[in-house]
């Protein structure tokens, strides 16, 4: 696999209004707060509202990167971060979401997979979650929620091609139910569709169709939910109305064959 640039350019959006630095919590562990013993986790100091189990897997993931790499990682996370609230914990989440990716990275692990392994970092404080946006080159940005950061902006893995289920892109009931705010706008939600185009929902709604990413409006984005699945969402929630939404999706288009097995 070609090498991949880690770049954090463009991690100042949503800045914080709050100019307090607010330090992380002491380790539960008063034998580690007292510096009887070293952490489990030197980057995340065995933060309190991690599970003991996911610090030692964030310890695996720390073990295998050199000090040299880590000091740098260390410093854009440092400078990424917006001085403010919960600067030092979003920091220290956003340095091993940087590491943890791009461990992955190297081992071509399904996106899928790899939100699955940043989400314990979730607990920490100012940490919303993790999501990915699609580049134009079928590589993937992965991104982390607070103030929104970019853990990694060239992800290249092998995921293959998405689904939707029918040949048709369309809201149903539910899509609009589920994505829409009562005054009309859309939210962070939208049509599903799913790598695995032996999910039960795609071949109930008439068998999969792959995406033809080329066709997606600049508007959109598709963004990972959960497991295998997928939504075709706005590239910013609540400025879009919903009738604008559904003369964006009209202009994806799917590949004609169906492939229910």
């Amino acid at each position: 696999m070609k090498k991949v640039d880690v770049d954090l350019g463009d991690g100042n959006a949503n800045k914080l209004d709050s100019k307090v630095v607010t330090k992380t919590d002491p380790p539960k562990d008063p034998q580690v707060a007292n510096g009887e013993k070293p952490p489990k986790s030197q980057i995340l100091e065995d933060d309190p509202n991690l599970k003991d189990k996911d610090l030692d897997n964030f310890k695996k993931y720390e073990d295998d990167v050199d000090a040299s790499t880590k000091q740098k990682m260390k410093n854009d996370a440092d400078s990424e971060v917006q001085k403010g609230k919960n600067h030092d914990s979003k920091a220290k989440a956003l340095l091993m979401a940087m590491i943890i990716t791009e461990a992955n990275d190297k081992i071509d692990t399904p996106v899928s997979a790899l939100m699955l392994e940043l989400s314990p970092l979730k607990a920490l404080k100012g940490v919303r979650g993790f999501g990915d946006k699609k580049n134009p080159n079928g590589t993937f940005k992965i991104v982390m929620y607070g103030s929104e950061l970019d853990v990694k902006k060239i992800y290249t893995i092998d995921d293959g091609p998405i689904y939707r289920g029918g040949e048709e892109i369309f809201m149903s009931d539910v899509d609009i139910r589920n994505s829409v705010n009562k005054q009309g706008f859309m939210k962070k939600r939208g049509i599903s569709l799913n790598l695995n185009k032996k999910d039960f929902w795609v071949q109930e709604k008439g068998g999969a169709f792959e995406v033809d990413y080329s066709t997606l409006p600049k508007e959109l984005e598709i963004m990972h939910t959960k497991g295998t699945h997928y939504e075709i969402v706005p590239v910013e929630a609540g400025v879009m109305k919903m009738e604008r939404y559904k003369e964006l999706v009209s202009q994806i288009k799917v590949i004609k064959f169906n492939t229910i097995p």
